[in-house]
C-alpha cells in the first residue's frame, strides 16, 4: 500500500466515507478507477488499499446512509453515460458491481434522499433531471422519471426536511 495523502483527494469528482470514518472511496479523473483508501485515526493520513477498475471514468460518488451500497455514474469515450450501484469488499474496500443502468447521456452527479430510497442524478446532456427508487435490501435501482432541469444542469444538491 502506498501513502496516498497527495493524490487521494485532489481533483476527485466524489468521494464517499464508510460509516465510521476509517475509509474513503474517490472517483478519480483521467483515470478508470474508484480507489479505495484506509484513513490512519491518529494521523490523518491517507493509505491506498485498493482500486476498482472501471470500463468507462468515473464522475459521481454517493454512498446510502447506512455506508453499504454506493453509486456513481461513469462516462465513455463517446459521451454515453451509466448509473452503476456497488457494495463493497470487507477486507479490502474494493467495490463489487450490483447493477447498472445505462443513461444514454452525460449524468456528471448525484444524490441519495436521507433515507437512501430515491437517487437522483443531474444529466447535463439531456438537461434533464431523473428519479430512481433504490431497493436498499440488494442494491438494484429502477428509474421512475426525468423533468427538465434548465440548461446543462451539472450538480443537485437535496434539502431534506425532517418532521
Amino acid at each position: 500500500a502506498s501513502t496516498a495523502a497527495s493524490d487521494a483527494a485532489i481533483g476527485a469528482r466524489g468521494i464517499a466515507f464508510s460509516a465510521d470514518g476509517r475509509r474513503a472511496w474517490a472517483a478519480l479523473p483521467g483515470g478508470l478507477a474508484i480507489r479505495c483508501y484506509d484513513i490512519s485515526a491518529f494521523t490523518g493520513t491517507w493509505t491506498t488499499l485498493s482500486s476498482t477498475i472501471q470500463s468507462m471514468e468515473p464522475w459521481g460518488l454517493v454512498s446510502s446512509s447506512d455506508r453499504n451500497l454506493f453509486f456513481a455514474t461513469r462516462l465513455d469515450a463517446g459521451g454515453s453515460g451509466a448509473v452503476v450501484s456497488y457494495t463493497a469488499d470487507a477486507t479490502d474496500g474494493s467495490l463489487v458491481e450490483l447493477g447498472s443502468f445505462p443513461t444514454g447521456f452525460h449524468s456528471p452527479r448525484l444524490a441519495l434522499d436521507a433515507s437512501s430510497a430515491y437517487l437522483f442524478t443531474a444529466n447535463e446532456g439531456t438537461d434533464d433531471l431523473s428519479l430512481f427508487h433504490v431497493d436498499r435490501s440488494d442494491g438494484s435501482f429502477e428509474w421512475i422519471e426525468s423533468k427538465p432541469a434548465g440548461v446543462m444542469p451539472v450538480d443537485l444538491v437535496l434539502n431534506t426536511v425532517l418532521h
